[in-house]
């Protein structure tokens, strides 16, 4: 029995606090942890420290009132009363050890704990006693001790989802999983709840943790990576619905890579949902594939049988997760067979005086440079403009010798670097583009120099190279490359103009820019150096995509949308030049207009 030194009233041994006065007894050392029992029982608990307060969150009846007319100030929120639990702190009956305080947080902290009590078999998760050294469900030896992380939450009701899946008894290989709930309740505080969970941690090293990274931090995700890690989740999901489990609205985020292993880190969102929930839950949980491939490969570009499959599994009956990812798994595959297929490029060309210029200065080039060195074909194609500027017979010069030396370069380096008796260059064909583009820059500038003229032009080029799927592009002054599929147009250059500067410092608008009385100011072109900067690009074509080389007197004239409808609507190449040269000359014609339309498609279609 204890006597109550305040009050006298007799207590039952192990009291902590008098029943009648409600003071405290103090700690022994054998009672110093604060102890829990499971969820829905409430026990003794030794008090947490005070909350430090500053004199400003002291009120007392003496408190002066504001003086009169003072001004209304928001109250500051109270002070919040939760500090983390200690290392070695017992939790749950003395089951769990704290071992490490991981994160603090407005909503709850997180912890890493060591049960004292079982051992969990890394190999079956099976847990027995923690005196055993094998598994008896598979005959492993058992690991000397088991971590958990602990989620600490000031709500029980926080916790409530993840105590519903605990209490089915449902865990998978794919999912961290939640091990028990628990809660407490210190003197003068508000219960605090508790979820153990598999020791799983991004980006942390921890004695007994699995370290885990996010799927969407992984470099360089393939389509084909992606449907195996959707394989696994919807492996998971469908696991799940046989138990009345539905994963409402997982993030990229929540997808984890433990070692090669995929983890849903997502037990706090799950709800439980009745048979007559059922075909609504996998439906929604095949809708979300989609989506969660289209995150994970962005970088990628999909092909149009991936496109296909992804639109009928968003729109299409479901009967489970696990089709729905076969569907994009084939899907994948016919897509790769399509891609090993070589890429077939069908071209337009057009340029037009315009209805103000008296000159063209533009010019255009395309080149078809076919390859076949011991049955070997390596083909080429080259695609450039060129918007010629300066005085009298000064910019058409410029465009026309632009173009001249750098097929003449491009032509003369390739067979140079080809001398090793190699089918394909040892430099890259970029690289290439770039030093035919640098000797263009020098012609132009030695002639304007040679003709004591001002001549310039701008310069914009790409070569495709089919066998690898790849276009090399680059750019000086304000000529565009676009590349358009049927469901966006990118464009892929970026000018060297004035408009474009007030643009990128949020000083004009794109519609402002369009109309702007120094539209057509540019600070690079070939002519005014011997040796210009020039960007240079990286672009990977597919099937179905379009490429569109022009000068301003399109681009500037007619707004993005417009030459994609254009571009992706007409039935050849030549018909949208002529139908965007036609928007052009409505929007006013007032420049010389010049386009190149590339089709790309496969030997198949």
């Amino acid at each position: 029995m204890i006597i109550c030194p305040q009050c006298k009233t007799q207590n039952k041994a192990g009291a902590r606090f008098c029943i009648k006065c409600g003071a405290a007894f103090g700690r022994q050392d054998s009672d110093k942890s604060m102890r829990r029992n499971s969820m829905g029982e409430d026990s003794a608990t030794t008090p947490l420290p005070t909350p430090w307060a500053s004199e400003n969150d002291k009120l007392s009846a003496s408190s002066a009132p504001p003086p009169p007319g003072a001004k209304t100030q928001r109250l500051a929120p109270p002070p919040q009363h939760f500090s983390p639990l200690s290392k070695d702190e017992l939790l749950d009956d003395d089951r769990y050890v704290v071992t490490a305080c991981i994160e603090q947080g407005a909503a709850g902290n997180r912890y890493l704990v060591r049960d004292r009590r079982r051992r969990r078999c890394p190999q079956c998760d099976h847990e027995q006693d923690s005196t055993d050294a094998y598994c008896a469900e598979c005959g492993s030896h058992l690991p000397s001790d088991s971590y958990y992380l602990l989620l600490e939450a000031y709500e029980k009701a926080a916790l409530a989802k993840p105590f519903a899946l605990i209490e089915r008894h449902f865990t998978h290989p794919h999912l961290v999983n939640g091990r028990r709930v628990f809660h407490g309740q210190a003197a003068g505080q508000a219960a605090r709840a508790y979820l153990v969970k598999d020791p799983v941690l991004v980006g942390a090293v921890q004695k007994g943790v699995r370290q885990a990274t996010r799927v969407i931090d992984a470099p360089a995700i393939t389509s084909a990576q992606a449907v195996d890690w959707l394989a696994d989740l919807a492996d998971l999901l469908d696991s799940a619905i046989n138990q009345g489990i539905y994963f409402p609205a997982i993030a990229a985020a929540q997808l984890l890579l433990g070692g090669n292993v995929l983890l849903l880190d997502a037990i706090e969102s799950a709800e439980i949902i009745g048979a007559q929930q059922r075909q609504d839950a996998v439906t929604a949980h095949c809708r979300q594939l989609p989506r969660l491939f289209q995150e994970l490969t962005s970088a990628q570009p999909v092909t149009p049988q991936m496109k296909a499959a992804l639109a009928a599994v968003e729109s299409g009956p479901s009967t489970a997760a696990v089709a729905a990812v076969e569907s994009l798994k084939g899907a994948l595959q016919a897509g790769s067979a399509a891609a090993a297929k070589p890429l077939t490029l069908a071209v337009g060309c057009l340029s037009d005086l315009g209805l103000v210029r008296e000159i063209n200065e533009d010019s255009l080039v395309t080149l078809e440079l076919n390859q076949v060195y011991n049955s070997a074909n390596a083909p080429l194609r080259l695609y450039a403009v060129a918007d010629g500027m300066g005085g009298h017979a000064a910019g058409e010069v410029a465009s026309r010798l632009a173009l001249t030396q750098l097929v003449s370069s491009l032509i003369s380096r390739l067979q140079s670097t080809g001398a090793n008796n190699s089918l394909m260059p040892t430099t890259s064909p970029l690289i290439l583009l770039k030093q035919a583009s640098q000797d263009a820059a020098r012609a132009v500038y030695e002639e304007a120099r040679r003709s004591r003229s001002d001549m310039g032009t701008t310069l914009v080029a790409a070569l495709v190279e089919p066998s690898s799927r790849k276009v090399y592009a680059i750019n000086v002054g304000d000529s565009r490359l676009y590349q358009i599929n049927a469901a966006s147009i990118r464009r892929i250059t970026k000018d060297h103009s004035l408009v474009q500067r007030l643009i990128d410092s949020n000083q004009l608008t794109l519609e402002e820019a369009r109309h702007h009385p120094n539209a057509n100011l540019i600070y690079r072109t070939l002519g005014e150096k011997a040796n210009i900067e020039i960007d240079t690009f990286e672009v990977t074509l597919a099937a179905g995509d379009t490429l569109l080389l022009c000068s301003d007197g399109l681009c500037g004239l007619v707004d993005d949308a417009d030459i994609h409808a254009a571009a992706s609507t007409q039935p050849a190449p030549q018909a949208a030049c002529a139908r965007l040269i036609e928007l052009a000359k409505v929007a006013g014609g007032h420049d010389n207009i010049t386009a190149i339309v590339v089709s790309i498609g496969t030997d198949s279609e």
